[in-house]
């Protein structure tokens, strides 16, 4: 973190958006950035405060889903920065967009994380969605610990929903379990596709004794179509194992 900030200082980071010197995003343009609204995430339909719509409750046990934007343009740009340029820097105002947004917080919540497979985190040298979560957790004053572990790194470009389903049922397994119990978890995560890794994880962490899971997101595939979504593969987001 120290040697992040002394590259910041030397070297600041222009603006994706307005080119702005400072930051990969500008406070001005993070709170501009398009708000995806508050849609089931399941099936897109229009809901209530971003819950998991009555119809989509009885396949999941999240409790809701909020996306702070769409994967498009600047939003896009800056998570490709992060994930595949080795900026670490845009997982700040990544998490500033996501915080702004964020859904309930009481004295138990805490947050987590969507962990990256291992193969991904020693290409880029660490988890992006750690960092994401970490400054989260910073920003709304809750403490941020790693809920989860991976078991493995199945392949999912191209899969459908149903394909991703089964193959994340077993795709995690529950770290800290001394603090899940009756625990209010926040989980996190970069861009939503079909919301499998979501449902797995969320599985997980109330086996394991938390009480509710809501997830907050920074970006999900563009809408259209009648459910008002479409995949993460056609809207060009590359998810091989995360």
């Amino acid at each position: 973190m120290i040697i992040e900030h002394i590259i910041s200082l030397l070297a600041p980071h222009d603006c994706l958006s307005c080119q702005a010197e400072g930051s990969l995003l500008c406070l001005s343009c993070t709170n501009a950035l398009p708000y995806r609204g508050c849609l089931c995430y399941r099936c897109g339909v229009a809901t209530d405060e971003t819950r998991v719509c009555w119809g989509c409750r009885a396949q999941t046990t999240l409790t809701s889903v909020t996306v702070r934007t769409t994967y498009a343009g600047v939003a896009r740009d800056l998570l490709w920065k992060l994930k595949f340029d080795r900026a670490v820097a845009a997982a700040l105002p990544v998490a500033r967009a996501c915080a702004a947004v964020v859904p309930i917080v009481s004295n138990d919540t805490l947050v987590t994380y969507i962990p990256t497979a291992t193969s991904r985190v020693r290409q880029r040298g660490y988890d992006q969605a750690w960092r994401i979560a970490r400054n989260v957790a910073k920003y709304i004053g809750r403490p941020a610990l790693p809920l989860l572990a991976r078991t493995g790194a199945a392949r999912q470009v191209g899969a459908d929903a149903a394909t991703r389903r089964t193959q994340l049922l077993h795709a995690f397994r529950p770290r800290n379990m001394g603090s899940l119990h009756g625990a209010h978890i926040l989980l996190i995560d970069d861009v939503i596709t079909t919301g499998s890794s979501l449902e797995a994880a969320s599985q997980v962490l109330r086996e394991a004794g938390a009480i509710r899971v809501d997830a907050l997101v920074f970006a999900q595939a563009a809408s259209t179509g009648k459910n008002g979504l479409v995949s993460a593969e056609k809207a060009g987001i590359i998810t091989s194992v995360r």
